[in-house]
């Protein structure tokens, strides 16, 4: 999905952002745009979008501060408030696919600029997204070309660190080298000295691979590696099959137990039905799945019949992932909410944030609103919101408001209503520092990276359960451990 954020108010001087975020997974096809052209959405992907949306108006009627708190430095207060920068909104569905994303981006460069008429397309200034680093990867470079600021809640290959390379990026999640010290410290907890890996050679499982790697081999005492690849394939089911087949067989040639798996939510029903097949699931194994596996995602569609392979593979897998808070209740596979009695958010920015997200969707003038600005390719489908926000939607708040934050900063210190996005870029990168949404939030200046220091890595403990429809299992999620980054 590709959003562009920004725009300009007739009645403000602004300039424009592009955004782009994630699409893809689980199969789920349609006509994009103007081409026949399949592509993949990722369930839960107008949540995200819906996330945008409510930054942008949190941002432009000044409620941020009511999210944040007394946390914004003064450097921020003083841009923001008197700010004339407004933000607007376009969004696009990337499909999964880098060739998709760049084709989105370069058209959004290449079309026809308009300030003064409609429809108004002025120049972005910034680009959000991509959701899958593969996606980032060359629209980061694209916009590094244009000197754009691209900024993303959830891409975290540490391939992006590279200035040299991706001169304008920056995120409001860590990189994929806390997330591996996090995986670590949990097979550290378990006692763990070997442990398999498999991962998809795409931008991200190769960075989060080697990350891991190194990890293990620093802790004390070191956690010994074994890693097998597959490439990456949106039909894993055909194209894939043989190449996940052998990976799996290589794995069960270690004769290990613990197993960490650096793959896609696409990728996971084929994972665990040749993990089951072959003898590595069960009592006796562990297994362990990243960010890549959405726990909100996954848990929507990890349903199957009782009978299914699949049913007990997934009994007891664990899931690390990176949250904005501790989450002290199990999750229902049922209504994906956590149990009666059991949820509790406290008077942080991120309970502020949540009740913000219940409050808009409770709202049918917002619900309304969010579903007009949905890109096309969602039209007729039959979607809802979620009654709670998915575990990304807090970074990509974080995201809009770093970004508006920036480009303020940006405009004040011009003193016009022009700026350009290495202002934006240099503006993120040295002056952001609040409570957002997801934890506190800071950014290494030379790597434009979220520092870990404030978000929360929960492991997920998947339960089965019978669901409403008989037959059919779902999971519980319960959260078994946190690990919260020191310095």
């Amino acid at each position: 999905m590709m959003n562009d954020v920004g725009g300009v108010d007739p009645n403000f001087s602004a300039a424009a952002a592009a955004a782009a975020s994630g699409g893809g997974g689980f199969g789920e096809h349609s006509e994009f745009g103007s081409e026949a052209t399949t592509v993949r959405h990722r369930p839960g992907v107008h949540n995200d979008a819906a996330a945008v949306l409510l930054a942008i108006h949190h941002f432009n009627n000044q409620i941020t501060p009511s999210i944040t708190g007394p946390s914004l430095p003064p450097a921020v207060v003083d841009g923001y408030t008197d700010c004339r920068v407004k933000l607007t909104t376009e969004l696009r569905d990337t499909g999964y696919s880098p060739i998709q994303s760049t084709r989105l981006l370069t058209d959004v460069l290449d079309r026809p600029h308009t300030f003064d008429t409609a429809p108004f397309r002025p120049l972005p200034t910034a680009v959000l997204g991509a959701f899958r680093s593969a996606s980032t990867s060359p629209t980061a470079i694209l916009s590094g070309v244009n000197r754009l600021p691209q900024l993303s809640y959830r891409s975290s290959s540490t391939d992006f660190d590279n200035k040299e390379q991706y001169p304008y990026f920056g995120r409001t999640v860590p990189s994929s080298s806390s997330d591996a010290r996090a995986v670590v410290s949990y097979l550290q907890h378990l006692n763990v000295t070997y442990v398999g890996v498999i991962f998809v050679t795409d931008t991200f499982g190769s960075s989060y691979q080697k990350s891991l790697q190194d990890a293990a081999g620093e802790a004390d005492p070191p956690i010994w590696t074994d890693s097998v690849s597959f490439g990456y394939r949106t039909d894993v089911d055909n194209d894939g099959k043989d190449e996940i087949h052998n990976a799996v067989s290589s794995l069960a040639s270690t004769k290990y137990r613990y197993f960490v798996a650096l793959v896609g939510e696409e990728h996971y029903d084929r994972v665990m039905r040749e993990a089951a097949e072959q003898g590595l699931t069960g009592p006796d194994y562990v297994w362990i799945f990243v960010n890549d596996v959405d726990r909100t995602v996954w848990q929507r569609m990890a349903k199957y019949d009782e009978g299914d392979a699949l049913a007990q593979a997934s009994n007891g897998i664990a899931l690390v992932q990176v949250e904005a808070s501790q989450h002290i209740g199990a999750i229902s596979a049922e209504t994906g909410l956590m149990y009666e009695g059991t949820s509790t958010y406290a008077d942080t920015s991120h309970g502020r944030f949540h009740r913000a997200w219940v409050e808009a969707i409770s709202d049918p003038i917002m619900v309304e609103y969010f579903r007009s600005k949905q890109p096309t390719v969602m039209d007729g489908q039959d979607f809802e919101f979620s009654p709670e926000p998915s575990q990304f939607a807090y970074f990509v708040w974080d995201a809009i408001q770093s970004a508006g934050f920036a480009m303020c900063m940006a405009e004040k210190a011009e003193g016009s209503p022009f700026f350009a996005g290495p202002d934006v870029y240099s503006n993120f990168a040295n002056n952001i520092s609040f409570a957002g949404a997801s934890g506190d939030v800071s950014i290494y200046s030379s790597t434009g990276t979220r520092d870990d220091v404030g978000v929360t890595y929960t492991v997920w403990n998947a339960r089965s359960t019978s669901t409403e429809k008989a037959g059919i299992v779902g999971f519980d999620l319960h959260p078994t451990s946190y690990i919260l980054p020191v310095r």
